[in-house]
């Protein structure tokens, strides 16, 4: 009856060993496909920062165009009212002269 009932408790811890081992495999396997699915994820985020980096660039590059355009376009304001003063005055004089 020891015999059996020692045979039994050790197929009993045998498969359980097993049923142990195969949850581990399992768990194992999981951990791989996380590690995975965040080396991906990682990677991905990496090559997004990089882009964001790029488009700020570009976005910090067309603000000083911006500003530079606006300033010119202040300055082209500024000398077409000069030249318009310097015509109305210049037609004032030519009326000065021609009637006086």
């Amino acid at each position: 009856m020891d015999k059996e009932n020692l045979l039994k408790q050790s197929s009993t811890v045998t498969n359980q060993l097993l049923s142990v081992s195969r949850q581990l495999a399992s768990t194992s396997q999981q951990s791989l496909d996380t590690l995975e699915t965040l080396l991906k994820s990682s990677s991905t985020v990496f090559n997004i920062s990089n882009e964001i980096k790029n488009v700020k660039g570009a976005l910090t590059q067309f603000e000083k165009l911006l500003n530079k355009y606006g300033q010119r376009e202040t300055t082209d304001k500024i000398i077409i009212m000069f030249a318009f003063a310097f015509f109305l005055c210049v037609i004032a004089y030519i009326i000065q002269k021609r009637l006086f």
